[in-house]
C-alpha cells in the first residue's frame, strides 16, 4: 500500500475517534492477555498506547523510527510481562516471535490477506499454558 494510502488510513481511522472504544473493548474482552495491537498510522499507534496507559494498562508504542536501543527495552519489557500491551505501526507484522501473546487487536482496516495473516500470526505462536488466542 503507498504511503499516500497509509496516511489517508490512519487520519480516517483518528477522525473516526476510535481510540478509545479499541482500549474499552480490550478491557471488556482481553483484559489481562498480553496483547499485540496493530494501528493505522504512527500516530494513531501513540495515542492508543497513551489511551492504553491512561486506563491503568501498560502499554509501548513502536513505529519504523523507534531505535533500535528503545525497541529492545520496549521488546523485553513486553517479553518479561511489565508491558502487557505493545501498540505498533507497521512494525510487528514480521519477523517477531512472542509466543506468548494471547491476544491481536486490528485497530486498523485491511484489504490484503497477507497482512491480515502475518498480524493474526503474532497471536497463533504456541506456548507453554497458553490455550487460545483472541482476536479483536
Amino acid at each position: 500500500m503507498p504511503t499516500d494510502d497509509l496516511s489517508e488510513l490512519a487520519e480516517a481511522v483518528m477522525a473516526a475517534g476510535l481510540a478509545g472504544d479499541v482500549v474499552v473493548e480490550f478491557q471488556r474482552l482481553a483484559a489481562g492477555r498480553k496483547a499485540i495491537v496493530f494501528a493505522a498510522g504512527v500516530e494513531h499507534s501513540m495515542t492508543l498506547a497513551e489511551r492504553f496507559n491512561e486506563a491503568g494498562v501498560k502499554a509501548e508504542h513502536l513505529d519504523g523510527k523507534t531505535k533500535l536501543a528503545e525497541r529492545r527495552r520496549i521488546l523485553a519489557a513486553f517479553k518479561s510481562g511489565a508491558v502487557q500491551v505493545v501498540v505498533n505501526a507497521a512494525v510487528l507484522t514480521e519477523g517477531f516471535d512472542e509466543p506468548t501473546v494471547s491476544a491481536v487487536v486490528l485497530a486498523r482496516p485491511t484489504k490484503s490477506r497477507s497482512l491480515w495473516r502475518q498480524m493474526v500470526g503474532r497471536g497463533l505462536r504456541p506456548a507453554p499454558g497458553k490455550t487460545d488466542c483472541l482476536l479483536l
